[in-house]
């Protein structure tokens, strides 16, 4: 599983401001940490993607560019179309002033099964939007943070869930459904259970309810990764 970045050629991937060290994305949140291979490829090698390994896809372009300009990019949405069933995460972000209006952009991406998100929106959460959607891709070799730095993030957890006005409730019921159940058996099947609500965050449609929830996944996942300690128990 591989993280893809592209980028107009003028653009930088830095500008995500993710922590990738030769070619590895430093994946890490409170609760875990996952090193996940990563490409970075201008929009104009797309012929070099090997897609058959990318599990989420993040499209850096320029918003002062007009759409009709931005040839080499529909041919990127084309491909990526080819491609949909099997990427699990796709983002397209702005960066720089819009030539475009917004709900523009996002009609137009969205046609393309692609959420786009503006990095300099402070409603729409920005960069931070765009870890939140990552986070919900279920990394090889994910590890667990330490238990204090997770413990604040559980107890917020366990208020969300005890908390009936939260929107979040029914998502949390299915975390507590998992939690309770019997024992799956293997990892493969507690993997698979976890894969599925990774598959219900992509699926919403309101984009707002699922950065939401997105971040909620995030915060929540940590529970069910065995520490190393009940890591030596299992083995």
């Amino acid at each position: 599983m591989s993280l893809l970045l592209l980028h107009q050629p003028h653009l930088s991937a830095d500008l995500l401001e993710l922590d990738i060290q030769r070619d590895i994305w430093k994946a890490h949140n409170k609760y875990y940490s996952a090193d996940v291979p990563t490409q970075i490829h201008s929009i104009l090698g797309v012929d070099e993607v090997r897609w058959d390994d990318v599990a989420a896809l993040v499209i850096l372009f320029d918003k002062s560019f007009e759409l009709e300009e931005l040839e080499e990019l529909q041919e990127v949405l084309d491909k990526v179309q080819e491609h949909s069933d099997s990427i699990e995460v796709k983002l397209a972000v702005g960066f720089n002033s819009a030539s475009n209006a917004d709900d523009d952009l996002d009609a137009h991406f969205i046609a393309h099964d692609v959420e786009y998100i503006d990095a300099n929106s402070d409603e729409q959460g920005g960069l931070d939007r765009v870890v939140d959607s990552l986070s919900t891709v279920m990394w090889e070799g994910m590890k667990p943070r330490k238990e204090e730095d997770t413990e604040e993030g559980t107890e917020q957890a366990k208020l969300n869930t005890a908390n009936p006005s939260n929107p979040l409730n029914s998502f949390d019921d299915d975390f507590d459904d998992l939690l309770n159940a019997d024992d799956p058996g293997d990892l493969s099947s507690l993997l698979a259970q976890l894969n599925t609500m990774s598959m219900k965050v992509r699926s919403i449609d309101n984009i707002q309810e699922r950065h939401d929830m997105a971040a909620k996944f995030a915060d929540d996942l940590a529970s069910f990764i065995p520490s190393s300690d009940q890591d030596d128990q299992i083995h």
